[in-house]
């Protein structure tokens, strides 16, 4: 469409690219009559968690809505969390804490990914 701005990232601080997975995994959505694509809800959990700063802490709350309303695939969620395994590590615990279901396993998984000794 004409006059319709798009923003295209290929990286994300933290070393978060674009990458074939990111792209298989990605969802239709349909907004002011175009079609996209955009990242999964567990890519962008993983993004939000990673680069949230204290100028940006709406990116802490937006993942944390994301946790509380989709359905997840956890097992490609902990994949994509190695990047920034310990700020996901956080965001996961914190979600427990305010009651939004997240499955222990899954803490317990990226627990022992990030401090293994």
């Amino acid at each position: 469409k004409d006059q319709v701005m798009v923003d295209i990232i290929f990286m994300v601080m933290g070393g978060i690219y674009l990458d074939d997975e990111m792209r298989a995994h990605s969802i239709e959505r349909t907004y002011d009559g175009l079609r996209l694509r955009i990242p999964s809800p567990e890519d962008q959990i993983v993004i939000k968690g990673i680069v949230h700063r204290e100028e940006t802490s709406r990116h802490w709350f937006d993942a944390l809505a994301i946790l509380g309303r989709a359905e997840l695939d956890w097992e490609y969620l902990l994949r994509r969390a190695r990047v920034g395994a310990r700020r996901v590590l956080a965001l996961l615990i914190y979600a427990q804490s305010t009651d939004i279901l997240v499955p222990s396993w899954v803490i317990r998984r990226l627990y022992e990914e990030v401090y293994a000794e």
